[in-house]
């Protein structure tokens, strides 16, 4: 365990153990036991690797949001999370809903008046925060994510973490800068050209689909 866990963090990882249990058996070559991060857990946790429960449920959501679907198993692991630590959750969870299409629910739960703290997990925040300002229509949260994101265009959202993204930031920004009424063409083509560059296909394919 790292010491440096809050106890609320402390928690969420014991918990999120326990979650993992039922995982534990998936059968050989059953890909689909793997999309809700919980069997990376247990490898992570066995491997020593600190913060292991929260690389696995967020690897879990970029893994979701890159599919463009919540898996409903993944859903119960964040409203587990989300009881335990409902402020340290709240970003995550209100993407995972809004991608859901449970729009409400995860308005509900979002807390985009609490600012992200600047550790290694903030550009991510940001980019989770933004997609939900997106799905929820709200206009004045997406233009505080747009200033903030601005600087980060040309890199992989949440890669500062070395851990997990939800791809680039310039698709983030051109989805803001639709919402807000702004040229947004640009920032995918920037998406576009990273991910190509990466090989990464999805991403690519994604990017171009919202240009004009």
């Amino acid at each position: 365990m790292d010491l440096d866990l809050s106890p609320d963090q402390q928690e969420l990882q014991a918990a999120i153990g326990r979650m993992a249990a039922p995982y534990q058996s998936a059968p050989a070559g059953d890909t689909s036991y793997y999309l809700d991060g919980m069997p990376l857990y247990a490898e992570l946790e066995a491997g020593g690797v600190t913060n292991a429960g929260l690389i696995a449920i967020l690897g879990g959501l970029a893994v979701a949001h890159a599919r463009g679907r919540v898996d409903e198993r993944l859903l119960a692991v964040f409203a587990m999370v989300h009881e335990r630590a409902p402020v340290e959750a709240a970003e995550s969870y209100a993407l995972a809903l809004a991608m859901a299409g449970d729009l409400e629910r995860s308005r509900q739960v979002w807390r985009p008046d609490i600012p992200q703290r600047r550790t290694y997990y903030w550009q991510l925040g940001m980019a989770m925060r933004s997609e939900t300002a997106v799905a929820l229509g709200d206009r004045e949260v997406a233009a505080e994510c747009y200033e903030a994101l601005r600087p980060w265009a040309g890199t992989l959202a949440g890669l500062s973490s070395g851990t997990v993204t939800l791809g680039p930031v310039d698709e983030t920004l051109g989805r803001l800068a639709r919402l807000l009424d702004l040229p947004a063409d640009e920032h995918f083509r920037g998406a576009v050209a990273l991910a190509d560059r990466l090989g990464a296909r999805h991403w690519s394919a994604r990017a171009a689909a919202q240009l004009g």
